[in-house]
């Protein structure tokens, strides 16, 4: 008969592994919840992974919320949400003008957009005039010409030969275009640069427009505009047209972004 000696004092201190030899089965011997601060999971019915070592590639979206409200447009939330990208720029139309009397952007300004931006690039007029814009609404045919279909107030700062600057202020009570700036070709390195806000083209309102422009006199001065219009019409807008007042060519770079909502 083989004897067994049983250790029955208590162990005191720190336990080694000496004392652990041939280990304890954690299958058999262990019952109830190993405590996290112990390195278990508090819990009888929880199964743990390694984010850092036992997962790898992209976890599907139905992972993620279900995966509701889920596309290309949208991303994941702190909150757990869906959501559209706030605040992204879409561009929608390009037009590259090639010695062209107008540009013309027939876009139908849906609301899947608050506010519309349109931005022109190097562009440069075959003579010396305005750089004008005309609309439309409704979807009706070309672009309103009346004498008093629109307004416009401008304020700039150009600068002279001596370096000091001019003002540039200047409106139109009621026009046929809304004019945004006067190109003096006296040197052909100059060009325009700027841009052109829709504002809330769908809502019930006159439509206003903002823009900006930044481009050379004669010389080496410089002049920068900017000003507001109104085209005295309601309903949607369905056309913005770039032009000349006296009808000549232009030649440049026309986008049209969309400015999502939220």
């Amino acid at each position: 008969m083989t004897l067994t000696t049983v250790k029955t004092t208590a162990l005191t201190g720190t336990i080694t592994n000496a004392q652990l030899a041939g280990g304890i089965d954690l299958t058999a011997k262990v019952t109830g919840t190993l405590p996290t601060g112990n390195g278990g999971t508090n819990s009888t019915a929880t199964t743990f992974v390694n984010a850092a070592s036992n997962v790898a590639g992209n976890l599907p979206v139905a992972n993620l919320n279900s995966g509701t409200s889920a596309s290309s447009s949208t991303f994941w939330r702190g909150d757990g949400a869906w959501v559209a990208a706030g605040g992204a720029w879409e561009l929608l139309q390009s037009v590259n003008a090639s010695s062209t009397a107008t540009v013309d952007f027939t876009y139908d300004f849906p609301t899947t957009y608050t506010n519309y931006f349109i931005y022109y690039n190097d562009l440069e007029l075959a003579s010396n005039g305005y750089l004008a814009v005309r609309a439309q609404v409704g979807g009706g045919a070309g672009v309103r010409t009346g004498s008093t279909d629109y307004g416009s107030a401008r304020y700039g700062r150009q600068t002279n030969g001596n370096g000091a600057s001019i003002d540039l202020g200047t409106g139109d009570a009621d026009a046929n275009m809304m004019n945004i700036c006067y190109l003096n070709l006296a040197d052909s390195n100059w060009n325009i640069q700027g841009g052109l806000w829709i504002m809330n083209p769908n809502d019930d309102h006159y439509k206003i427009f903002q823009f900006n422009a930044v481009y050379g006199m004669s010389g080496n001065n410089i002049a920068n505009i900017q000003g507001g219009s109104v085209m005295y019409q309601t309903g949607n807008l369905s056309r913005v047209q770039f032009l000349n007042e006296t009808g000549v060519n232009m030649t440049g770079t026309f986008r049209l972004y969309g400015v999502n909502n939220a």
